[in-house]
């Protein structure tokens, strides 16, 4: 798998957990906002 495929599946599963976790914790606002941010 190329390098950059590997980077954003990686990015994607560590923002995915994020967001679980944080919706688990109803604190979704402030994390996803986090997470969106990190992706740039």
């Amino acid at each position: 798998m190329p390098s950059l495929e590997r980077l954003m599946l990686h990015r994607l599963y560590v923002m995915d957990a994020e967001v679980r976790t944080a919706y688990e914790e109803l604190d979704y606002k402030a994390r996803l906002l986090i997470a969106l941010y990190l992706l740039q």
